[in-house]
């Protein structure tokens, strides 16, 4: 449904560096037998910009860290809340979708807010 609106809105709006308005497309692939394949077909193959998921913590660490983050594909996990994936070297490409668990939870939203990766931040 939010990919009807959007695409009845234009699409993304063009890049500021140039380019055409592009629509929305959704790809899904079953990840449940391997993870790696999934995102390998979806990053190599498919050459997409974004991936939403992986849900799990585990998932999310280990395709950011062998497959999108070098690729330069956006990762946004909506369940996944390892405290590790705040400190991911993926130039700002992994996203959370609800907050991470700490045992000292102060102290990690402090060191998530003062990373350059505010994106990791839920809600952004």
């Amino acid at each position: 449904m939010a990919i009807e609106e959007i695409n009845m809105r234009g699409g993304i709006p063009a890049p500021s560096t140039g380019g055409n308005v592009r629509p929305i497309l959704m790809v899904s692939c079953d990840a449940f037998a391997n993870m790696q394949r999934a995102g390998g077909h979806l990053i190599n193959d498919l050459h997409v910009p974004a991936i939403v998921g992986p849900n799990t913590s585990q998932d999310t660490i280990d395709l950011t860290t062998r497959l999108s983050a070098q690729a330069g594909v956006a990762l946004v996990s909506p369940s996944a809340v390892a405290s590790a994936i705040v400190d991911l070297a993926d130039n700002d490409l992994t996203w959370l979708m609800v907050p991470p668990t700490c045992s000292a939870r102060r102290s990690c939203w402090t060191r998530s807010a003062s990373s350059s990766s505010k994106s990791k931040r839920p809600g952004r």
